[in-house]
C-alpha cells in the first residue's frame, strides 16, 4: 500500500474515485431505503474502504458500529 500526496489545482485524478454515503443516526430516523445494505452491497466495487467519523455527530452510533462489523466480516482486507 502507498500514499502519495499532490498539491495539484487541477482536482483531476481518475484513477481514484469517492464514494460519500450519508451518516447514520440512531433512533427513529428511517431513510428512503436499506441504507446499510447499500452501503455493504457497494464495497464489493472497490478496491479500498476508508471510514472516517464525525467527531461533533453520532459518530459511534449503534448503526455505524453494525455497518462496519458487516464490512469486516465481507470485507477486512479492503479496510
Amino acid at each position: 500500500l502507498m500514499t502519495e500526496v499532490s498539491t495539484s489545482k487541477e482536482k483531476c485524478f481518475n484513477l481514484v474515485t469517492f464514494i460519500d454515503t450519508p451518516g447514520l443516526v440512531d433512533g427513529s430516523f428511517q431513510y428512503p431505503f436499506p441504507v446499510e445494505d447499500v452501503i455493504v452491497s457497494i464495497a464489493k466495487h472497490t478496491d479500498l474502504i476508508y471510514i472516517f467519523f464525525d467527531p461533533h455527530g453520532q459518530a459511534l452510533c449503534e448503526r455505524t458500529l453494525k455497518v462496519i462489523e458487516r464490512l469486516n466480516v465481507d470485507h477486512a482486507e479492503k479496510m
